[in-house]
């Protein structure tokens, strides 16, 4: 893993399971966490019990229209996030012969666009960071400081174009 003391990390679906394991992780490391989820309960307890420098922001991140407010509320912890990691997902076990537009829907808002959009309105304050790092599970994008720029590899051209813009 890299260096992660000191810095100021954003884990989505940090309420249970890999978001986290991955936000305690990253505390005990060192880092300022910032840890999101829907259920605050889940999220005022992980603050309790987790050593380190850490805050929560309860929210439903499939309320696109919201993550404005959102990436503000996040700010408002610690200042500029220099890593945002998406983990918060959804993932229906119904057959696809029984999945309503509403789950379909609801699936995309969680998995798709709210790490795309929360991301975004998260960008501008990460431009001034000299390290802004996106993860969404298993994939790393550096900035173009770190990162060729012909490299396209796991969509990072899509990312180094918005974030260069």
């Amino acid at each position: 893993m890299f260096e992660v003391n000191g810095k100021t990390i954003t884990v989505t679906g940090a309420s249970s399971g890999i978001g986290q394991a991955m936000a305690s992780h990253l505390a005990k490391n060192g880092a300022n966490v910032i840890a999101v989820a829907r259920r605050e309960i889940a999220l005022s307890k992980w603050a309790e019990t987790t050593n380190g420098n850490v805050a929560y922001v309860a929210a439903d991140l499939g309320d696109i229209d919201a993550l404005e407010s959102v990436s503000k509320k996040i700010a408002s912890h610690f200042g500029k996030v220099d890593i945002l990691i998406n983990a918060a997902g959804l993932n229906p076990r119904i057959h696809a012969d029984e999945v309503t537009k509403h789950t379909w829907n609801k699936t995309l808002d969680i998995n798709l666009n709210a790490p795309f959009f929360l991301a975004q309105q998260m960008i501008p304050a990460m431009k001034e960071a000299i390290r802004a790092c996106f993860r969404k599970w298993h994939f790393l994008w550096h900035c173009k400081r770190w990162r060729n720029a012909n490299d396209t590899r796991n969509g990072s051209s899509l990312v180094k174009k918005w974030y260069n813009s």
